[in-house]
């Protein structure tokens, strides 16, 4: 699954909106992210412009249709429904903390190993390594190497 070119053209990057937080890492919360946020005091930036939201939104329900038909094991074992766009769709889909987000990385940036508690990590490119930029990665620890 990839953003299409309009979907990439559409979300923010460093010249469109002042990042006012420390180089390297900014997270981007989505409408919601930021309500849920607001509710339990959890301290969150400001929430991405609403034509922005809605073209993520549009990403998010892509992914969760994709996982539904690719990946219909996990939807049934993680989820126990046929449907994670569904859930999703009801808002009975449970996010972190500010998530959905979009991060956004400048030189040096990067995100610390950590443990969400989440059944499931989707990660979405929304730029091309290949043009804007170089190295990076992800990777996953199996609960027993945490030591």
């Amino acid at each position: 699954l990839k953003a299409s070119e309009e979907e990439e053209e559409a979300t923010p990057t460093r010249s469109q909106r002042k990042l006012d937080t420390k180089p390297g890492l900014v997270r981007l919360p989505t409408v919601a992210a930021a309500e849920r946020a607001a509710v339990t005091q959890t301290p969150c930036v400001a929430p991405l412009p609403s034509d922005i939201d809605r073209v993520l939104q549009t990403i998010l329900r892509r992914a969760a249709e994709y996982v539904d038909q690719e990946l219909s094991s996990v939807t049934s074992v993680l989820f126990r429904t046929d449907s994670i766009a569904d859930l999703l769709t009801t808002n009975r889909l449970k996010f972190s903390s500010r998530e959905p987000a979009i991060n956004v990385y400048t030189q040096g940036g990067k995100f610390l190993a950590h443990e969400d508690g989440q059944a499931l990590t989707v990660l979405l490119p929304l730029s091309c390594p290949e043009k804007d930029f170089t190295g990076g990665g992800t990777a996953f620890w199996h609960q027993d190497a945490r030591g």
